[in-house]
C-alpha cells in the first residue's frame, strides 16, 4: 500500500522545533486518526509573515510523525530549550498552537521548490484548511511530493517516553491488522468459537499524564472473558514500560456465541471506522458505541 501524504502550512522548518502542531486539538486528532505507519507529513511555508519571505509558499520539508505521542508544544518545546518567540503567541497572550505531535524523521527539501510550482494543477481554495490542519493530498500528488529530492535532518533527544512510545508505534503499526481476527482456539486469546461471550469496551489512556502525552481512546472487542482479557491487556509489557493506568471494562453485552459476538463486533467497528485511532481503538465516547452495540445486538436476534 502507498505511503499518505499530509499537507499543513507552518511559519518554519527546522529541528528547533520537531513538532507539527496545531490550534485546536480536533485538528491534531484529525491527523492522529487517519495517520499510519509510513506515511508523511510535507510541510509548506505560509504565504505572509512571519514566514520568511524566502520560504513563503515553498515546500520547506517532510517528516514522520509518533502519531500515538501526542504532547503539550509548549511543555515539550521547554523541554528541548527552543526559545519561544512572541509572535507564537496571539494578543490575549495565549499560546497559538498548545496541540503538537513529534517527528520521529525529517528531511529538508532541497532548493525548497515551490509548492505551486510542484503541483500547478493544486486546489488553490485550501490556504485556511492548510494552515490550521493537515490536508491528506490526492495520490498523484502525494507522488508528485515523495519523488523530490531531500536531505535527512539531525533530530534532537526526545523526553524518553516519547521515544519509547515512538517505537512502540512503529513495532505495532507494521504488523497492524485493521479489523479484529475471528475467533479462534490459541495460546494468544484464550477464545473458542462456542460457548457464550461478551462484545466489550476497555476504556484507556494512551500516554503518560506525567509528560501530558494524553490521548484517550476506548478499545472495542470481543471475549469469552472480558476481564481477564483487560488484565492481561493491562499487564502486557508495553503498557508496564509506559506506567500506564489499568484497561478498565466499561461495557459488557452478553452473546450466546463467539461467532455472535465476532459479527457485533466487526459491524460496530464499521459504524465508527472514521474515529478509528489505531486498530481496535477508536477516539470517541464509549456511551455512544455502547448504545450502537445494544442496537447491532438487537438487530440479529
Amino acid at each position: 500500500m502507498k505511503p499518505n501524504v499530509f499537507l499543513t502550512k507552518v511559519w518554519g522548518f527546522g529541528s528547533d522545533w520537531p513538532l507539527v502542531a496545531f490550534n485546536k486539538d480536533g485538528n491534531r486528532m484529525a491527523l492522529m486518526r487517519q495517520y499510519k505507519s509510513g506515511d508523511w507529513v510535507v510541510l509548506v511555508g505560509t504565504c505572509g509573515p512571519p514566514t520568511k519571505e524566502e520560504e513563503r509558499g515553498r515546500i520547506l520539508g517532510i517528516v514522520k510523525i509518533a502519531a500515538m505521542s501526542p504532547v503539550d508544544t509548549l511543555e515539550f518545546l521547554k523541554a528541548l530549550g527552543t526559545e519561544i518567540t512572541p509572535e507564537s503567541f496571539n494578543d490575549a497572550g495565549k499560546f497559538r498552537w498548545p496541540y503538537s505531535v513529534p517527528y520521529i524523521e525529517a528531511y529538508a527539501m532541497d532548493g525548497m521548490p515551490r509548492l505551486n510550482d510542484v503541483l500547478p494543477a493544486r486546489r488553490r481554495d485550501r490556504g485556511t484548511q492548510e494552515t490550521n490542519q493537515a490536508v491528506r493530498l490526492p495520490p498523484d500528488e502525494a507522488a508528485t511530493i515523495l519523488s523530490l529530492p531531500k536531505t535527512e535532518l539531525s533530530l534532537p533527544t526526545y523526553p524518553e517516553i516519547v521515544n519509547l512510545q515512538s517505537r512502540i508505534q512503529r513495532s505495532l503499526e507494521e504488523k497492524r491488522r485493521v479489523n479484529g481476527p475471528p475467533p479462534y482456539t490459541g495460546i494468544y486469546t484464550g477464545e473458542r468459537k462456542d460457548g457464550p461471550a461478551w462484545v466489550y469496551i476497555f476504556t484507556v489512556v494512551l500516554g503518560n499524564k506525567a509528560s501530558r502525552c494524553i490521548c484517550p481512546v476506548i478499545k472495542i472487542g470481543f471475549s469469552s472473558d472480558p476481564h481477564n482479557r483487560a488484565a492481561f491487556l493491562s499487564d502486557s509489557i508495553y503498557r508496564e514500560l509506559l506506567q500506564l493506568p489499568r484497561m478498565e471494562v466499561a461495557f459488557l453485552q452478553h452473546c450466546n456465541s463467539c461467532e455472535e459476538a465476532y459479527k457485533i463486533e466487526q459491524k460496530t467497528h464499521n459504524s465508527f471506522r472514521k474515529y478509528r485511532f489505531w486498530g481496535e481503538y477508536f477516539q470517541i465516547s464509549p456511551e455512544k458505541v455502547e448504545a450502537e452495540i445494544v442496537r447491532i445486538a438487537f438487530s440479529l436476534n
